[in-house]
């Protein structure tokens, strides 16, 4: 199958949040070109997409005193 606008040509979801791979990360909509040169994508790997991946950073990171702050 023929893939249009440089979208990744398997389409994988995050077990996670379940976003898929063609979801646009890099830059607005509005600013590509049709063919969409130099557009990035999620990044996925193992299942979990990097936005995930970072959110169990985020948590981890948090102590004990700043999650009683929320």
């Amino acid at each position: 199958m023929k893939s249009l606008y440089n979208l990744p040509k398997q389409i994988i979801f995050c077990t996670k949040c379940v976003m898929s791979n063609q979801r646009p990360s890099s830059i607005p909509e509005f600013f590509h070109d049709q063919k969409r040169t130099g557009a990035k994508y999620l990044n996925i790997v193992d299942g979990i997409c990097d936005a995930c991946r970072f959110n169990e950073i985020k948590k981890k990171s948090i102590g004990v005193k700043e999650k009683k702050n929320y």
